[in-house]
């Protein structure tokens, strides 16, 4: 299979303090078609093999004692597993090996060209960065960016994804943290960029910035807008907090809320998927009542479950034309029978 080296818009980075690049609402991260709307994907047929960094997985002083390849290799395979059991989605993914088992030595800001921009025969490769030099001399990044990912080859002829990569900043994790459970939310948020997903916005923004979870101008919503809990928050929303006890880590490692399993599953259907499920679709149009904006937060929430029922989307994710009029949205994923209110949002 030839594989030609794609441009891919550039996953978002995830930080404990701001969100830079990638700033979208659900839907994928890269288009193949946009005329017939079809995104990049891995090809299903068989699990993606994923290869872990040989290490060390964090350089830190030597009072400390640094977490061992074996916890960071597990939290890969946890979040391997966190994106294949969607069972809407055809998806899956499977540690298979790690860098020495396909050539690669330890991978530093020194030789991360050996990676990131070389083709190493297919598959998704999890970088360690043990002291944060990949984060900020190879790609110029602010350290306490947390980690970084993407497809980065593909089949033009099909738009199989064939190879991608992550980087996790190992310099980030917190004291009290020494099983990664709460950092684990980076793990699961960058392979899902790696798998072709982009951020997305329900639930984080309400918790962490107060937007609004019911359109502004409905002065008595049929749900407590403040009623956001922290294991409601997306694994897909471009925020994280991974300091132990309070932080979201350990809640957006897990895949189970209903945006991020509709985004994997509209990506990746599994058969009978969406046609199992309710759906909405539309077009936001400007005043003129005829020319369409893109861009806008779409959501629509189950207003008996309006946090753990929740699914967006951003207009035009999947035309992405340049003028920027297309509108369209589709909200896939939704209970049969239940009753939703459909309210536009800026994204924050």
């Amino acid at each position: 299979m030839q594989r030609n080296k794609r441009s891919f818009i550039l996953s978002a980075l995830l930080t404990v303090i701001f969100a830079v690049i990638g700033v979208n609402a659900g839907g994928p991260l890269a288009m193949w078609n946009t005329a017939q709307r079809t995104p990049y994907r891995w090809d299903v047929s068989q699990p993606v093999s994923v290869y872990t960094d040989i290490g060390p997985f964090e350089i830190i002083p030597p009072e400390f004692e640094p977490i061992p390849n074996e916890t960071a290799d597990s939290v890969v395979a946890f979040a391997a597993q966190q994106w294949t059991d969607v069972e809407t989605s055809s998806f899956q993914a499977a540690v298979v090996g790690d860098f020495a088992s396909v050539g690669l030595p330890d991978i530093t800001g020194s030789n991360a060209g050996l990676v990131i921009g070389a083709d190493n025969g297919g598959g998704l490769h999890v970088i360690y960065d043990a002291d944060a030099t990949i984060i900020s001399d190879f790609f110029g990044a602010p350290p306490n960016v947390l980690g970084i990912a993407s497809p980065e080859f593909a089949d033009e002829s099909t738009g199989t994804i064939t190879e991608g990569w992550v980087v996790i900043n190992a310099q980030q994790r917190w004291e009290g943290d020494e099983q990664l459970l709460n950092y684990a939310g980076v793990f699961t948020h960058e392979l899902g960029h790696a798998i072709n997903l982009a951020h997305s916005q329900t639930n984080g923004a309400v918790r962490f910035w107060f937007d609004p979870a019911a359109p502004v101008s409905c002065t008595s919503p049929p749900y407590d807008p403040y009623g956001v809990a922290i294991d409601d928050i997306e694994t897909m929303y471009p925020y994280i907090n991974p300091v132990p006890d309070f932080g979201s880590g350990i809640a957006q490692s897990t895949v189970d809320r209903k945006d991020d399993r509709t985004a994997i599953s509209d990506l990746y259907p599994a058969p009978g998927y969406p046609g199992s499920h309710g759906s909405i679709k539309g077009k936001i149009l400007q005043t003129n009542g005829k020319t369409g904006i893109t861009g806008l937060n779409v959501v629509a929430r189950n207003l008996d479950d309006p946090f753990g029922d929740a699914v967006s989307a951003m207009s035009g994710d999947y035309v992405r034309v340049a003028s920027g009029d297309d509108g369209t949205f589709t909200l896939n994923g939704l209970t049969p029978g239940a009753r939703y209110m459909l309210y536009i949002d800026m994204i924050v």
